[in-house]
């Protein structure tokens, strides 16, 4: 289904399940409308439900549930364990790696027009895009490590 999610719908489930006669407890997971961490806790402050997951907005933001675990100093205060979390560069260049995989695909198109019709049929414009394919991978592996 298309378009934000029902959680109005999501909310009265959840309460269904929580009240029915004779129910057993069920746990019920929300999706839909998170892009950030602050439409996660509106999310489960709306529906009640038990937990959460998203599938569009942890692409666009791997790190949307990681303001659950609360600032560094709010740990250090608690004299609770800190949580080192790594990959700064890695979601510095996300967009970039997106960017070079979409080039990716256009050169692996490239190559299997040169499969079918040979060398001869790419354009200059092609042959210029193939030609960066050895420097696109290095950018590609330097940019998951």
């Amino acid at each position: 289904r298309d378009g934000p999610a029902l959680l109005d719908q999501v909310q009265k489930l959840k309460q269904e399940f929580s009240t029915g006669k004779g129910s057993k407890k069920r746990l019920l997971v929300t999706n839909g409308n998170t892009i950030t961490y602050e439409d996660v806790v509106k999310n489960l402050e709306m529906t009640r439900c038990d937990g959460i997951m998203s599938a569009e907005g942890i692409l666009d933001n791997p790190a949307l549930f990681l303001e659950r675990l609360g600032s560094r100093e709010d740990a250090a205060n608690e004299n609770s364990k800190l949580v080192e979390v790594k990959g700064g560069k890695v979601f510095e260049e996300w967009p970039k790696r997106d960017k070079w995989m979409k080039k990716m695909k256009r050169i692996e198109s490239i190559e299997e027009k040169i499969k079918k019709e040979g060398i001869n049929a790419l354009d200059r414009k092609e042959k210029k895009k193939l030609s960066k394919k050895p420097k696109l991978q290095v950018k590609l592996k330097n940019c998951s490590k």
